[in-house]
């Protein structure tokens, strides 16, 4: 049984975590796990504490091991997005630079200042190491979720995000725009590298019967004939299309005249 009288001071499970058993009536021991004083502190800290007090403890549990037990893992980025959420700029470069960035434990923050729009906060993020186009479960990559946010657009392809890279579900931050956003939205993903010939841009816009986004994607190489990627299970339980199949099925007649008009064919199924 655990017993964190025989847990050395600094490890895992005493210095995130406290660990505590309790006996029921049946006689059952039980264990239950909740955060350690020492991350309550941290995220009182992190709140209103001054830098050097949050430094104080950063020093006590950094470098932060792999092996963190869950209760500790989450109290972590709890103290992260709480620090982001009142805009302590400076705790949250302090926790960065102290082994925070790590994904499992920064997402929460970054999403964070993603949704707060604080784009000073997510540029620190950037100058510790943070990759924009980091993909992952969640909202990872940012882009693909600010393509109808101006300001948050713009941030991050300043900062180097690419309009190509998939999420976990192999959308692209292009497809997304091409389906609804506005066609200026799509150029500007265009500007910044963004290559319909690799991905489904087209049969998005063509599925939504976009006749002025398809034109874009056309000139800059899109495939009017192109088959709908294969996504990898459980998104690619889905019947595969042209971006003339999707003009088709959805009843856009503009579109499938305009698709045929460059070349577009049915095909023999």
């Amino acid at each position: 049984m655990f017993n964190p009288a025989t847990m050395p001071s600094n490890s895992p499970d005493v210095l995130f975590a406290r660990t505590e058993s309790f006996t029921l009536a049946n006689g059952q021991q039980v264990l239950s796990s909740s955060v350690s004083p020492l991350l309550q502190q941290l995220e009182d800290a992190c709140q209103t504490g001054s830098p050097g007090h949050v430094g104080e403890i950063l020093r006590q549990i950094t470098p932060l091991p792999s092996d963190i037990p869950m209760t500790g893992h989450v109290a972590l980025q709890k103290c992260l997005s709480t620090a982001v959420t009142h805009q302590r700029r400076d705790v949250v470069r302090a926790m960065l630079q102290n082994g925070f960035l790590r994904p499992n434990v920064s997402e929460i923050g970054i999403k964070t200042a993603f949704q707060a729009r604080d784009t000073s906060t997510l540029q620190i993020f950037i100058d510790c190491g943070w990759d924009v186009n980091e993909t992952g479960e969640g909202m990872r990559p940012l882009l693909r979720h600010a393509v109808n946010d101006a300001t948050l657009r713009s941030f991050l392809l300043a900062k180097g995000a690419s309009p190509n890279v998939e999420n976990n579900r192999g959308i692209t931050p292009l497809e997304t725009a091409a389906q609804s956003s506005p066609v200026e939205v799509v150029r500007e993903l265009l500007d910044h590298g963004g290559d319909p010939s690799k991905d489904d841009s087209l049969i998005m816009a063509a599925e939504s019967g976009r006749i002025d986004v398809a034109e874009l994607l056309v000139q800059k190489g899109a495939n009017v004939n192109a088959l709908m990627k294969d996504l990898p299970l459980p998104y690619g339980q889905r019947t595969r299309m042209t971006a003339l199949d999707a003009a088709t099925s959805n009843n856009h007649l503009e579109m499938v005249k305009w698709l045929e008009s460059h070349g577009a064919t049915a095909r023999n199924l």
